[in-house]
């Protein structure tokens, strides 16, 4: 019988290796890997069908939200949030992001992290399907690229 090697990681980065067979546990209702897609028509948030909707929360967590954007208008409001950072993931589509701080672009496969308390707006490109994936934290995230 072959050992697979698996690695156990905690939230400081205190790394442990070992060598063992690994093997599947039987899921309950509390412990089972679900799959989500981001592009799933029955998934609507509320800014899809109304520009003064906001996201539609996936996941909840302590000091976490995972929210899905599927703006198609432009936000004609700014929204300043004062619990969380976020850090908005492009999956699909393009936007202008306003902010305080200044505007960025927004592409497929790119992200942008905006700090707590910082006022910011998004504008979908005309013609396009623009989605993103939200990650909203309480605890304060620092960068880890420098």
């Amino acid at each position: 019988m072959s050992e697979d090697k698996e690695k156990m990681t905690w939230k400081d980065g205190t790394a442990v290796w070992i060598s063992r067979k690994v093997t599947r546990i039987k899921p309950d209702e509390k412990l089972k890997i679900e799959k989500i897609s981001a592009e799933d028509p029955k998934l609507i948030p509320p800014n899809f069908t109304d520009p003064m909707g906001g996201p539609m929360r996936l996941i909840q967590g302590e000091g976490i939200g995972i929210d899905l954007n599927k703006r198609r208008e432009p936000m004609p409001f700014w929204h300043r949030n004062n619990d969380y950072d976020e850090f908005i993931f492009c999956f699909k589509g393009s936007a202008l992001w306003e902010t305080e701080l200044g505007d960025v672009e927004l592409r497929p496969g790119e992200m942008i992290f905006i700090p707590r308390g910082v006022a910011h707006k998004d504008t979908p490109r005309p013609g396009e399907q623009y989605i993103a994936i939200e990650i909203k934290s309480s605890s304060k995230l620092n960068k880890a690229i420098k």
